[in-house]
């Protein structure tokens, strides 16, 4: 059976808590649709193909950055999705500096659409983030919601979605938006919550994700990030998703993210230390898988739910949703 509707061989509709789903960074900053911006293409670009393709790969959970590019026909500034070097420094009117711009944001929504439209066993998280540009954001999404149609396929129900059976959820795009940068959400209109675990925190409604991010070219940096964070996640309740960070960044601010990521490893790593861990995440993937498969029947680590890598393709997502435990 082909990857676009892998959901169909999960069986007795688990919560989203008790699953993994194959997640898409920068999912936004692909192929030749992209224009840059005083970088090199390869420093920014992270996947190869649009949000309907990676979806078709597998992948479930989109990670969108929202900044704003000058249209050239109509020279108004349009919500675009993109990847910068300098995102932690609030760019005057939301438009980004040193990386890449991608799709734009209204492109994600109608490709997710599409998918789920014709794929209605599936779903798709759009997690939107990195967004200077709220505003126009919420006038380009009015607009589309306006559109006939358009909310029988957004998921408006105001619920923690990590504790949502799959049946839920099945044939909905889920659009949360990150709280930092969004404060009004109306469930009504597409708009959830996204936050960040920490100690104690309450989700009303929306989604929470829990993990470990350091920017770093490095795979041992990225796999003692991930390790560690498996080993916190043990502890936590069950309220909100594991999320690993199965990505690498540009080193010193430069480089070729996908010849990293696709480096060769020549080592046999697992029962190895995390400093046996070379070449790049897509050729230590399933390493990680089978690590994952050891600490679980060891009872160290719990599932993981989402595990978010660059150039998604059809292999690397087979490896992480054969994961699931009611896939069959």
């Amino acid at each position: 059976m082909s990857n676009q509707n892998w959901l169909t061989r999960i069986q007795n509709d688990p919560m989203l808590i008790d699953m993994v789903i194959p997640g898409s960074h920068d999912a936004g900053v692909y192929g030749t649709s992209l224009s840059t911006r005083k970088a090199p293409e390869a420093w920014a670009r992270c996947q190869g193909s649009n949000i309907y393709n990676q979806a078709m790969c597998g992948s479930r959970m989109f990670d969108c950055r929202v900044f704003l590019k000058k249209d050239s026909a109509t020279k108004s500034l349009v919500p675009t999705m993109g990847h910068f070097g300098r995102e932690k420094k609030k760019h005057a009117g939301g438009v980004g500096s040193l990386g890449a711009y991608g799709g734009t944001l209204i492109t994600a929504v109608n490709d997710a659409i599409a998918f789920v439209r014709t794929y209605p066993s599936e779903f798709l998280i759009l997690r939107f983030s990195h967004t200077y540009c709220p505003g126009e954001v919420g006038i380009a999404l009015g607009d589309l919601m306006q559109k006939q149609g358009t909310l029988n396929y957004i998921y408006t129900d105001q619920d923690n979605i990590a504790l949502c059976p799959l049946s839920q959820l099945r044939g909905k795009v889920i659009m949360v938006f990150a709280s930092e940068f969004h404060t009004n959400f109306s469930a009504d209109d597409g708009y959830l919550p996204f936050y960040k675990y920490s100690n104690g925190i309450n989700v009303p409604f929306g989604l929470c994700t829990c993990g470990i991010y350091k920017g770093s070219a490095k795979m041992t940096t990225v796999h003692k990030s991930a390790a560690t964070a498996a080993t916190d996640h043990k502890a936590h309740p069950r309220n909100h998703l594991h999320f690993v960070y199965w990505q690498q960044t540009m080193t010193g601010g430069a480089g070729d993210i996908h010849k990293s990521t696709v480096a060769s490893n020549s080592r046999t790593l697992i029962g190895k230390k995390e400093k046996d861990y070379t070449g790049g995440a897509h050729a230590n993937l399933g390493a990680y898988v089978d690590e994952i498969k050891a600490n679980m029947n060891s009872g160290s680590w719990d599932l993981p739910n989402v595990i978010s890598h660059d150039f998604v393709t059809d292999q690397t997502c087979k490896a992480i949703f054969e994961l699931n435990p009611n896939y069959v």
